[in-house]
């Protein structure tokens, strides 16, 4: 029988209502109810006093946001009230979380360097006169200028960092205010603390967990960050131009070599993101690729170049046109493609092999969102980040000490792997097929394309 003294069944029905899901899953529960219970909503003081932080390592598209955004949601409720600030790396999905919370009704206030000073003041304003809500920031700005002398005056009860793997990653190097979330912490009294991620190892989690909460404890909720509704792929190649070239002739469906001829008809699809290394790179690919498609199909209209250097507006409108495109191309910058949330995205093309096998992961968990089948291919030029012969399931997960008990898909474990370079491949089916002899040279032909 439900006890009547439990509060916990009315907090479920509070957060399934808000969020209009139907149910959680058994993580998602352990993790609200963790959460909630350390926030004393649970009427248990022990778990109060004892549980400081929680680590959320869940993979891409597990629902990880519900875990920390329903007890956010019932912070707003109740006479006590308190208030939970939210840091994410990156401003699309600063952007992405308001709109969900907004949708939930639960108050929100959005306060980061992308906005102009005049909403700058609004956002401070509407903190100040904050009891209860989220506050929705980033490390840059939550630890430099008003907002964390703000913050220190009001009852900040939670504090969510998204993407915790990013402080390690990036912290030493382009964004050093990442490690400052440490700081901010102890400012804001050390509140109970939720760092979350898809993709992170043993070692780098107790780094991490030594420098949030050093000598304390803290629980983690983790689940096995394979994906099996994506398939993964190596493609080899001389050139990184010339790979993308000839990869995205068969995706427009060229008269050469077919995507079904090299195993990849189910994996090259669209929408699709192709990941890159920096701004100028992306711009430049997406150009060459709209020269391409009007070429081959006679349209350009699809395709988008997507990086922080752009405008705000203009990256809200590539945003939305992306959103629903059914066909839809865009090149991005590694760090700000992660910030996609898109869940139809059907394949990521790596154009630049990934640093490390975390960041393929996750460059690779923005295709499928949606649970259905998708794709991640990499182009593998010099620097080899799998090995012939190698699952790729499995070399990608035995980074972060995990292994599948199975391998659901990659090129590797179906036999359609192929080591000869793309270039070869397509330029020698194309000479097969025209019955071209070697008087013209490999590169005119590709160039022909």
């Amino acid at each position: 029988t439900m006890d009547p003294s439990d509060p916990w069944p009315a907090l479920r029905k509070f957060i399934l209502r808000r969020f209009q899901l139907e149910y959680l899953y058994p993580h998602q529960e352990l993790a609200v109810h963790y959460l909630l219970g350390a926030l004393g909503k649970l009427g248990r003081t022990e778990l109060e006093e004892n549980c400081p932080g929680l680590f959320i390592c869940l993979p891409t598209g597990s629902g990880k946001s519900i875990c920390f955004m329903g007890p956010a949601a019932e912070l707003c409720e109740g006479e006590t009230g308190g208030i939970s600030l939210i840091l994410y790396p990156l401003n699309a999905l600063l952007r992405d979380q308001q709109r969900k919370f907004a949708r939930a009704e639960v108050p929100a206030v959005l306060y980061c360097g992308a906005l102009d000073s005049g909403e700058k003041s609004l956002a401070l304003e509407a903190i100040r006169k904050m009891d209860r809500g989220v506050v929705l920031s980033n490390a840059e700005s939550a630890s430099r200028g008003p907002l964390l002398p703000l913050l220190t005056e009001k009852r900040v009860r939670l504090l969510v960092i998204d993407e915790a793997h990013l402080i390690l990653q990036w912290g030493g190097s382009f964004r050093p205010d990442l490690l400052r979330v440490i700081h901010i912490r102890m400012m804001l009294d050390n509140p109970v603390t939720a760092a979350c991620t898809a993709t992170i190892s043993d070692e780098q989690r107790r780094e991490l967990a030594t420098l949030l909460w050093p000598g304390e404890t803290w629980e983690r909720i983790e689940l096995l960050c394979d994906r099996p509704n994506i398939s993964y792929r190596v493609i080899s190649c001389r050139d990184g131009l010339d790979g993308i070239k000839a990869l995205l002739y068969m995706a427009a469906g060229g008269s050469g070599i077919t995507p079904e001829e090299m195993g990849i008809e189910e994996e090259l699809c669209l929408p699709a993101i192709v990941f890159v290394a920096n701004r100028r790179l992306c711009e430049e690919l997406a150009q060459r690729a709209r020269i391409w498609f009007r070429r081959w199909i006679g349209r350009t209209e699809r395709i988008w170049h997507y990086h922080a250097g752009l405008d705000t507006s203009l990256r809200r409108e590539i945003e939305s046109d992306y959103a629903s495109a059914e066909d839809g191309l865009v090149f991005s910058t590694k760090a700000f493609g992660t910030g996609l949330d898109l869940p139809n995205v059907r394949c990521c093309i790596h154009f630049d092999p990934p640093e490390t096998m975390e960041d393929f992961l996750q460059e690779s968990g923005r295709a499928g969102r949606d649970g259905k089948p998708a794709a991640s291919i990499l182009l593998q030029i010099r620097r080899r980040l799998f090995k012939a012969g190698e699952c790729r399931r499995r070399a990608a997960l035995a980074r972060i000490d995990q292994e599948p008990e199975h391998c659901a898909g990659c090129d590797v474990c179906n036999g359609t792997e192929r080591e000869e370079p793309i270039e070869d491949i397509l330029i020698g089916e194309f000479r097969r097929r025209h019955r071209i002899r070697g008087y013209l040279e490999d590169r005119d032909l590709l160039r022909s394309f």
